[in-house]
């Protein structure tokens, strides 16, 4: 499909890997692929590019997913950063200063997460282990500068949360 045809479909909205033309500002449950999730989240670098490697979304979510709590705490941790597959991975000094972000967001969460059955808004122990991964990433990439850590490539972290996911 031509990128004038998804515009003039829809202005608001954009061309997902799986062909759907996805509007981002009036989200449709039946939209929703987790494959699409997958696929963006693991193309995706986190930091906003400024990793000393290739870091996605995927890998984090993933690494998330291996800390302590239930299943179902699990299965949140793995997917709190889903929204970012529509919305894009924006480092958080810049989400504060965009006021309309968290409202876009948490409406895309709520469909997100209605459709996976996930409590929204999400525990707060989410918070606490993004919260925690992100501390190990920061010292690793930008106190350690550690080249040794485990960088997967994104077929490897789309393979990781898929299988995680399932």
């Amino acid at each position: 499909m031509k990128l004038l045809e998804v515009t003039n479909k829809n202005p608001n909205a954009i061309l997902v890997h799986s062909g759907i033309i996805f509007d981002v500002f009036n989200p449709k449950s039946e939209d929703i692929l987790i494959e699409d999730i997958a696929h963006s989240l693991s193309n995706m670098c986190r930091y906003g590019g400024h990793s000393p490697k290739f870091y996605s979304v995927a890998q984090h979510s993933v690494l998330c997913s291996y800390e302590d709590g239930t299943s179902i705490e699990k299965f949140e941790f793995l997917m709190h950063d889903a929204s970012e597959a529509y919305l894009m991975d924006l480092p958080r000094p810049i989400k504060r200063k965009m006021p309309n972000y968290p409202e876009i967001e948490d409406n895309l969460l709520k469909i997100i997460f209605s459709k996976y059955n996930i409590n929204f808004p999400l525990s707060k122990r989410v918070k606490e282990v993004d919260d925690l991964v992100l501390n190990i990433e920061y010292k690793n990439f930008f106190e350690d500068k550690n080249l040794n850590f485990d960088y997967w490539t994104p077929e490897q972290a789309e393979k990781m949360f898929l299988d995680r996911f399932n």
